[in-house]
């Protein structure tokens, strides 16, 4: 006797077409689902596995099918990816596909458990009867060997061509729809449930009542609820076959013989062609079903979200400069706050200044911005009443703090050094001492904010100094910024030692050539004492005795060497003949790096040499274009072996030190050359020393 899920016919043809991943889904609104093939094949009886990842159907006289195109039912399944759409439908193997009409009927609780249409041999290789099995999944592509259920007298009772069950999760109550007579379409539902032996009590049959006053017609299919409270079916209401619906009753009490009157679903589900096998997942979000809605005469499966199982608003939108409408940008690290606290749901895009926010709904959310010395206006987003996914899109504006900050420190004017303690400098502004502006007194460092829209003139009283005004004008500024700004004084009758030379081209070993603006940093800021003659590459500088200077010319495209200057000792009023360095900028270019010293036979740099190579540093951040090589040279006491790697050694040192302190790996290079390339006569000890060197050259620019 042949038997198999009651389908529309065996000769429909299916067409399941794309649509929207299941979480954009709207509500009550049935879509076919996303890429299953089988163009010219019906797909029917959806079953979805317990944890929601799969869907398995049976499709119709597949050319792939067991038993090919002809009067054949295979189960197919499809995956949901991690994107929320679906895979293309596969064919289960043949451990499930025995017979020749094969279906799952429904997923067990266990995760792995299905029911199947049918009863097999021990192998599982061949059908011996009506009735159905449980069967498991043990991995990917694995199957276990189908075990008969035992229902009493289902096979004495269940004579007609077509039958289907639902089994709940739990296992407890198997619904059923088969015919008594003999090779009859029309079936009945029928209920069993569970002996304490496993084994399921004879089939009840249910009656259902009138339809607004009308016979249903052989209702099949069922499916009841998680919650048992709810048994859905399809039937007819003539003898179209083609033409069926869906409809569900209420249980009345326990013993599952009492129903309500049935009720139709809506038309949104149930068109007016034929529908069934109507199913939902185990919280009841979102069912699944067939139907012939989008062509007559061709079976298609739709999915329809009920409700939304994790309900949420998103919200997007834009943090914005409320001033120039322009997004926040990253330099004032931005972020968007929900109830004044970060939020794991945001996510901000610092490019552009957009951010999105995933949010359970039934609350009232306030939004606000954060950003560096900004201030936010809130936006609330109230989804209190909200019971399925909705957007908003709002925009939080951001205000400048109305301050500017300056910071620097404050100096002498001549040394460029920090005003001693002693001298009791208190800063100024607009002629006014400002006592609650703190003025460090190790490094003379001070910081102030001034509202903008105004002038200022900034100085210091400090004993035994004249105040030096500095205007700082911010009439224009209409934004918060940081400003870098020193404030100095001039030392009344101090010892003066002036410095007095030329600043010399080293490529051509002369002074340099008329036209250039040379300016001097003293300790590292640009001293405002030096005065420069471009004529005749001539300077001066005024400088208090008693301290030590770092001063290095500045001069657009050369590299300006360090020249460390001791005045502890000097005597006031007198003056230093002194010359500075400077070497173009040209690839090939070699430049002696002075002052670098190292331990006795050895590589490991000595600290007097950071001075020195900190300076090259700085050239590099000031020149990031530049790559170098840095060489090593030795005089040619003992073998060229060992100076060789002495010379390799030490270059090697001084690269690695320029490197931990962040200039990039790929622009420095390193390479020794022994006594290879004296730059004077080893034959004297002043020229040996000259040949002990480090330099560098300019590779690339």
């Amino acid at each position: 006797m042949r038997k198999y899920v009651a389908s529309i016919g065996l000769i429909l043809y299916i067409t399941i077409l794309s649509g929207p991943p299941a979480g954009g889904q709207a509500l009550n609104v049935p879509e076919s689902l996303v890429n299953v093939t089988g163009v010219g094949f019906s797909d029917i009886n959806p079953v979805i596995s317990f944890d929601g990842t799969r869907l398995y159907f049976s499709r119709i006289n597949h050319p792939e099918n067991r038993f090919g195109e002809r009067d054949s039912q295979d189960v197919w399944y499809i995956e949901l990816r991690q994107d929320g759409s679906w895979s293309e439908a596969r064919r289960l193997p043949e451990t499930v596909n025995i017979g020749r009409y094969n279906a799952i009927l429904s997923a067990l609780d266990d995760g792995k458990s299905y029911l199947i249409l049918g009863q097999f041999s021990r192998s599982g290789t061949f059908r011996v009867n009506n009735g159905y099995s449980v069967i498991e999944r043990t991995d990917d592509n694995g199957w276990s060997a189908p075990r008969p259920l035992d229902v009493r007298n289902f096979n004495r009772m269940s004579r007609g061509k077509v039958s289907a069950a639902y089994m709940t999760p739990d296992r407890e109550v198997l619904v059923h729809s088969f015919s008594r007579r003999y090779n009859s379409r029309r079936s009945s539902l029928y209920i069993s449930l569970r002996n304490p032996d496993n084994s399921y009590t004879k089939p009840r049959g249910i009656r259902l009542e009138r339809f607004e006053g009308k016979r249903l017609i052989s209702p099949e299919a069922p499916f009841l609820t998680s919650d048992k409270s709810k048994l859905y079916f399809s039937a007819g209401i003539d003898n179209d076959r083609n033409n069926r619906s869906i409809y569900f009753v209420e249980k009345l009490d326990d013993t599952y013989m009492n129903w309500s009157p049935p009720v139709r679903l809506n038309d949104t589900i149930n068109s007016p062609f034929w529908n069934s096998y109507y199913i939902m997942n185990s919280d009841g979000s979102r069912a699944w079903y067939s139907s012939t809605s989008a062509e007559p005469g061709t079976a298609k499966i739709f999915t329809i979200k009920l409700f939304e199982e994790f309900p949420f608003v998103q919200v997007t939108g834009r943090l914005v400069n409320s001033r120039t409408g322009a997004p926040m940008p990253a330099s004032r690290n931005p972020d968007v706050l929900v109830n004044g606290e970060i939020s794991d749901s945001v996510h901000y895009n610092f490019r552009n200044g957009t951010f999105r926010a995933r949010l359970p709904l039934g609350e009232n959310y306030i939004f606000s911005g954060r950003a560096d010395n900004f201030t936010s206006e809130s936006v609330t987003v109230d989804v209190r009443g909200e019971q399925s996914f909705v957007e908003r899109n709002i925009e939080l504006r951001m205000t400048s703090a109305p301050w500017v900050e300056l910071s620097g420190q404050v100096l002498d004017n001549r040394s460029m050094t920090p005003i001693d303690v002693e001298a009791k400098p208190v800063f100024m502004i607009n002629g006014e001492k400002a006592d609650t502006v703190y003025i460090d007194p190790v490094n003379g460092s001070y910081s102030v904010r001034l509202p903008f829209g105004r002038n200022y003139i900034l100085g210091v009283s400090a004993n035994n100094y004249r105040t030096i005004d500095a205007r700082i004008d911010l009439t224009s500024q209409e934004e918060h910024a940081v400003i870098k700004q020193d404030v100095l004084a001039e030392r009344i009758g101090a010892d003066m030692v002036t410095l007095a030379g030329n600043v010399v081209n080293t490529k051509t070993g002369r002074y340099l050539e008329p036209g250039y603006d040379v300016r001097m940093l003293v300790n590292g800021r640009e001293s405002p004492a030096f005065k420069y003659d471009h004529e005749n590459a001539g300077y001066e500088l005024s400088l208090p005795a008693g301290f030590n200077y770092d001063l290095i010319p500045q001069l657009v495209n050369f590299y300006n060497r360090l020249e460390a200057v001791d005045l502890t000792a000097a005597e006031p009023m007198t003056v230093i003949k002194r010359n500075f360095y400077v070497t173009p900028l040209e690839v090939g270019q070699s430049i002696e790096i002075e002052n670098i010293y190292f331990e006795t036979g050895s590589s490991v740099l000595m600290p007097e040499s950071f001075r020195s190579l900190n300076a090259l540093i700085e050239f590099l951040k000031e020149y990031p274009n530049v790559t170098v090589e840095i060489g090593g040279h030795t005089d040619n006491v003992g073998s060229a072996e060992l100076n060789l790697a002495l010379s390799e050694g030490r270059a090697f040192a001084v690269a690695e030190y320029v490197i931990s302190q962040g200039i990039d790996a790929r622009r420095v290079v390193s390479k020794g050359y022994g006594f290879s390339r004296p730059v004077a006569s080893n034959q004297t000890a002043e020229g040996r020393e000259r040949n002990r060197r480090v330099d560098f050259t300019i590779l690339d620019l």
